[in-house]
């Protein structure tokens, strides 16, 4: 019996084309960092009858697309980041797959990018035990003191007894942003999942009544009610010093106010600055920015590696 892509193969030598042929000739597929909309498809020669139809790109929708010589250009809806790397298309004709080089820089907002599932900038022995975390982007701003697991589909783990990581420099910026993608895998008041490395200068804490958190920055925000327990979310923590403060899980509605505010002198993860109140807690990625991102890119981006 045929499968479906048997009779396309079929049907497009019928035509004259071998599409599968075609797709193997493709020179190169980027997104460069002058148009991050843009997916380029560059071919030995055109085939017009090809449009964003005909191709797929998991979490991006292609809008449009058109022909100059034998280069398609792919408009998407969103434009891609530098969190997003490299990307994989798919050729719907035949199913087949090939990489889009992400060449898009960094905007210059970004203070620091972690992420669990990039090994070359994690330092862990033989059980997995973390000793160091690296910035991605090589700004110096690294995790090299605690210890913490790691585990390669929970992201880093820390037990909520006396697991931590911590982080030295100087965050200045009158607005400080984050994106964290965690889960609290148990629930214990007053507990804290993450801070400055001063006491309470960037506190998440568990307050009051599972599974609540509150954001601290030298005052309280109102409760969360919406990062479950046993559940990734994605927070977003913007800091302005200007009372216009936001404490968001997913897309529920954010929490906004006055929260205000330091300069800090580190991140620590998986308990207070001070080393006190361990929480329960497992972090797959973690982005800090300066800038307010208003098209929410970055909150989406993470929502993609939800589990």
């Amino acid at each position: 019996m045929l499968n479906r892509l048997n009779i396309i193969a079929i049907g497009a030598r019928r035509r004259g084309v071998s599409w599968s042929s075609y797709w193997a000739s493709l020179i190169s597929a980027t997104v460069e960092n002058a148009a991050p909309t843009h997916v380029v498809l560059t071919f030995p020669n055109a085939q017009t009858s090809l449009g964003a139809a005909d191709f797929a790109i998991d979490g991006f929708t292609i809008s449009s697309a058109s022909w100059t010589d034998a280069v398609l250009t792919l408009v998407l809806s969103d434009a891609i980041m530098i969190f997003d790397g490299d990307l994989t298309i798919t050729f719907v004709k035949t199913g087949e797959t090939t990489i889009v080089t992400n060449n898009v820089a960094d905007d210059g907002n970004t203070i620091a990018w972690y992420d669990s599932t990039d090994l070359t900038t994690i330092t862990k022995d033989g059980s997995n035990v973390v000793t160091a975390v690296t910035d991605k982007l090589g700004s110096g701003k690294d995790f090299d003191t605690g210890s913490c697991g790691w585990d390669a589909l929970e992201g880093f783990t820390f037990n909520g007894v006396d697991q931590y990581l911590q982080s030295s420099f100087a965050w200045d910026d009158p607005t400080k942003c984050a994106y964290l993608l965690l889960e609290q895998v148990s629930w214990t008041n007053n507990d804290s999942i993450h801070d400055g490395k001063a006491l309470n200068t960037f506190k998440i804490q568990q307050i009051n009544t599972t599974p609540n958190l509150r954001l601290y920055f030298s005052a309280y925000s109102s409760e969360s009610a919406d990062c479950t327990i046993g559940s990734y979310h994605v927070l977003k923590i913007i800091n302005s010093y200007s009372g216009d403060d936001t404490f968001q899980v997913d897309e529920n509605d954010p929490i906004v106010g006055n929260f205000g505010g330091t300069n800090l002198t580190g991140i620590t993860w998986g308990a207070t600055g001070t080393l006190s109140t361990y929480g329960n807690v497992n972090i797959k990625e973690a982005i800090y920015r300066k800038s307010i991102d208003d098209a929410d890119l970055i909150m989406a981006y993470l929502k993609k590696k939800v589990t």
